[in-house]
């Protein structure tokens, strides 16, 4: 879902990201991508707050626990976890949008081990 994005603007503590694909996600899809529960659990970043009319997630955070470069390397690995599993996803029908972010939720829960990790964890 996150394959390609762009910062577009950034000052400390809060990132705006243009993800171009997430214009094709219908609407209820970019209100479930709040969902994957990123913000709180991982150290320092407040909120993840996506819009998928425009295109962008706004990323508050916390300067002094997490650099924007740090942020930038969990949306990578992120998205490369979504393209590696992008054929087990695309199975999902329409109607099961439910089950696909579960199943997503899942794979970043499994596959990540930064998630609700301490700040000496961090990539």
């Amino acid at each position: 879902v996150i394959p390609a994005y762009k910062v577009l603007h950034a000052i400390p503590g809060r990132m705006r990201i243009h993800v171009p694909l997430s214009k094709k996600l219908a609407v209820a899809w970019g209100l479930h991508l709040d969902q994957l529960g990123l913000a709180g659990r991982i150290p320092g970043i407040h909120g993840i707050r996506f819009n998928p009319t425009t295109g962008t997630a706004l990323i508050t955070y916390e300067p002094e626990q997490i650099s924007q470069e740090q942020i930038l390397m969990l949306l990578d690995e992120i998205a490369g976890l979504l393209k590696r599993h992008r054929h087990e996803l695309a199975a999902f029908k329409p109607k099961q949008r439910e089950q696909a972010l579960q199943y997503a939720v899942r794979l970043v829960e499994t596959h990540l081990d930064w998630l609700d990790s301490k700040d000496d964890d961090m990539p």
